[in-house]
């Protein structure tokens, strides 16, 4: 499916969201946990977008029990898996049975990745050889004395003017 539908499409979910998503929704953001709702991962939208955590959170209403949904939701789960991602499947109804705190301590249960962590996990995938910078006073021996005078000029002009 191109780009530009899924995102359509995603944005109507965003409008419309089920019942149990909004419950759920709500009750995260009050908890302070950091998520994206409707969140686009390749070729499928997934309702709860953990990313420091590596989760996926799916809620299931009553049409996910069909053979061809169920075929849809492992290939979904497969993806997911395949971009490093754990996805855990809740039912609707267990967002408002009292069994919220239940997807509450799943969510927990999953340690936050560090964004330093994350970082050098890039940083080893993308090395490109670093070039030597040129010390400060090699460039202000290159630069006429024309330019000193905009560079000055400039660097006065971007300070705050003093309050009295």
């Amino acid at each position: 499916m191109p780009r530009k539908i899924i995102s359509i499409y995603r944005k109507e979910l965003c409008k419309n969201p089920t019942k149990s998503e909004w419950g759920l929704r709500r009750y995260l953001q009050r908890k302070g946990i950091k998520f994206k709702f409707q969140k686009i991962l390749g070729n499928f939208i997934y309702d709860f977008f953990f990313k420091n955590r590596r989760l996926i959170i799916e809620l299931d209403g009553g049409y996910h029990s069909s053979d061809r949904q169920t075929i849809k939701d492992l290939e979904k789960e497969k993806y997911a898996n395949e971009c490093g991602f754990k996805l855990l499947r809740f039912e609707n109804d267990m967002v408002y049975d009292g069994n919220i705190r239940k997807i509450l301590n799943a969510i927990l249960s999953y340690k936050t990745i560090k964004k330093e962590k994350q970082c050098e996990k890039r940083r080893k995938q993308h090395t490109t050889p670093r070039t030597k910078s040129i010390p400060k006073k090699r460039e202000r021996e290159k630069r006429t004395k024309e330019q000193e005078k905009i560079l000055n000029y400039l660097k006065r002009s971007q300070r705050k003017p003093r309050r009295k």
